[in-house]
């Protein structure tokens, strides 16, 4: 069971909220959507990350992790780049532009 599964069950909704890192539940191997569509009410931000600069890996669903994320009445969402291909400004620069690029983004 993952943990935030657990931690969802022995936690009060009045009281806990969570962060959804949708690069790591990917990796766990869940899509991202299903687990926003399965703790809809629980999650209220989420962690944007990829392997590097946003959107470079091909792997997220962005569009699907927005889409749903709004239909949830997600609240905030946080942009992470872990590792980088160039420097961290231009990784940074690149998420950014795919990020203010995609219509999918308000």
């Amino acid at each position: 069971m993952p943990v935030l599964d657990l931690l969802k069950e022995y936690t009060n909704p009045t009281h806990v909220f969570f962060q959804n890192d949708v690069y790591w539940t990917k990796q766990g191997g869940y899509d991202p959507v299903d687990y926003l569509k399965k703790h809809s009410k629980r999650i209220k931000t989420l962690h944007i990350k990829d392997e590097k600069a946003i959107g470079v890996s091909g792997k997220m669903d962005f569009k699907g992790i927005f889409d749903q994320a709004y239909v949830n009445g997600v609240e905030d969402w946080y942009v992470e780049v872990e590792h980088y291909d160039g420097t961290p400004q231009e990784d940074v620069q690149a998420s950014y532009d795919f990020l203010a690029a995609a219509d999918y983004v308000k």
